[in-house]
């Protein structure tokens, strides 16, 4: 835990609670690594990839550490609605990505890969006007 959220008793204590309710069964040093990896370094849109992929409890743990290390709300949530504005772009269309990506100013690989999340949201999730 000290690796991964440091010596602040409050921040350990904030850890550690957080922890026990989002782990089941018994904690283990593999159960802490498996909670804590990759989640020092994230970024708006690291956060953003992991809510619209549906993995909410990789990407609420990651606001958390996020936060910690002084993450700025406004620019998670500015990634979020990005990754969310993008999607509606491209949420049903059904083209070459590269044309695609140059008709929405998007990089080839983002409009691929947002074309991939796209297609995997219900089309309830954009209620007609």
């Amino acid at each position: 835990m000290l690796e991964s959220v440091g010596s602040d008793l409050r921040e350990l204590a904030s850890a550690v609670s957080q922890l026990v309710s989002d782990t089941e069964g018994e904690l283990t040093v593999e159960s802490v690594r498996a909670y804590y990896v990759g989640v020092a370094e994230v970024a708006g849109f690291d956060i953003a990839d992991q809510a619209v992929a549906g993995r909410t409890d990789r990407a609420l743990a990651s606001t958390r550490r996020a936060l910690q290390l002084g993450t700025s709300p406004v620019s998670i949530s500015a990634a979020l609605a990005r990754k969310v504005g993008d999607i509606a772009k491209l949420h049903g269309v059904r083209a070459n990505p590269d044309q695609i990506a140059r008709t929405v100013g998007m990089h080839p690989y983002v409009a691929k890969k947002t074309m991939q999340v796209a297609r995997q949201w219900a089309a309830t999730r954009f209620p007609k006007p």
